[in-house]
């Protein structure tokens, strides 16, 4: 007997409704840039601690408060600018060092009219010129800046033409000058945007003159920074320079013959005579005015001085000198299994050396002689 197969319907699924929460939305932060960390520029500690309050003026110019005055002096220029590169040029006749500057980061330096006003509200007569003296100078700067963005240039009275014309003649002064005499130059810029020292120089005679070689004074203003290079006189090349730089004529500026004293690297003064230039030039949309020192001749008369031994030997300085000087002999031991004599580490064990005029002693044991 056949069987129908039954015909079953399958149960109906047992279906749970999913209960469905709307999703809590996250809420996008927005994307910050990197932080950058707030920082300042730590300069190299100067060697000597007992340094006086300086200022900074337009085509970077340092000057420094002294015994009732305003100097110029070549290590007032470490405390805004940095050596970008150093050359040793060889020319026929001659060797030069070319030191191109920069500004340091993030240095900023107060406006020249806090400097003025402090100056006139001065009790010194002679700090009140000199408050006139950088309005001046300043003034004049500003007017020039905007004249080079002007399409008429007027310089000093000279239109673009006659500037022109007397760039040669101060490029053949200055080389002239390098050839024949001990010479230092700075070589300072006004653009567009941008102005300043773009380079300073100094022929080999000049380096030698106070005791350097070309290797050695390469070394000291890389690791310690500008030595004291100028005349004593500071006073008077400072107070030319300010009163001079936009008033210098086709023919430029140049002073009568000076007797001062030339510090020397062993702390000697040495009796000189000595000229300076302002020679002004025009090119590539560029108001350049050179600033020479030129050595005539020298005494033969040699004194110790006085003022540097005052000075003390900044610690800070004189901390990270023997740190480097550590490392240094690590790594002397380590490879080449010396160890090196090095001068700030042996600072406090070197004795006090005199030197003795042996000429002056032995012109008066003669006298002693003929007397007896």
């Amino acid at each position: 007997m056949e069987r129908e197969k039954r015909e079953t319907k399958p149960p109906q699924a047992f279906v749970i409704d999913k209960v469905c929460y709307p999703r809590a939305k996250k809420k996008q932060s927005k994307r910050k840039g990197p932080q950058r960390a707030k920082y300042q520029v730590i300069p190299t500690p100067m060697k000597f601690s007992s340094i006086p309050s300086f200022f900074a003026l337009y085509a970077d110019i340092g000057l420094k408060i002294y015994q009732g005055s305003l100097h110029a002096d070549t290590r007032m220029l470490n405390q805004y600018l940095d050596v970008r590169e150093m050359k040793i040029v060889k020319e026929p006749d001659f060797r030069k060092i070319n030191l191109s500057m920069e500004k340091k980061v993030q240095t900023t330096l107060p406006p020249w009219q806090h400097l003025v006003e402090g100056l006139l509200t001065s009790e010194s007569n002679e700090l009140k010129e000199w408050g006139v003296r950088i309005k001046e100078f300043s003034l004049n700067y500003e007017e020039t800046n905007r004249a080079l963005k002007r399409k008429e240039l007027i310089i000093d009275g000279m239109n673009e033409e006659e500037l022109l014309e007397i760039t040669e003649k101060t490029e053949n002064k200055i080389a002239k000058f390098f050839k024949e005499y001990p010479c230092i130059c700075f070589t300072r810029t006004s653009e567009k945007n941008n102005s300043g020292i773009k380079e300073m120089s100094f022929n080999e005679q000049y380096i030698n003159e106070i005791g350097y070689s070309m290797e050695t004074f390469t070394s000291t203003a890389l690791q310690e920074g500008f030595p004291r290079m100028m005349p004593t006189n500071t006073a008077y090349t400072a107070k030319n320079l300010v009163e001079n730089y936009y008033s210098l004529g086709k023919e430029g500026f140049e002073s009568p013959e000076t007797i001062a004293d030339l510090l020397m690297k062993n702390g000697y003064m040495r009796r000189i005579r000595y000229k300076m230039f302002f020679l002004p030039s025009y090119r590539n949309k560029t108001y350049t005015v050179s600033s020479l020192v030129i050595l005539l001749g020298k005494e033969k008369s040699i004194i110790k001085n006085e003022a540097e031994e005052v000075c003390e030997v900044n610690k800070t300085f004189l901390k990270k000198i023997i740190i480097k000087e550590k490392q240094m002999n690590k790594f002397m031991t380590k490879f080449y299994n010396k160890e090196l004599t090095l001068p700030y580490l042996n600072r406090d064990k070197i004795c006090k050396i005199r030197e003795l005029d042996t000429v002056q002693n032995d012109e008066e044991n003669c006298i002693q002689k003929e007397e007896a």
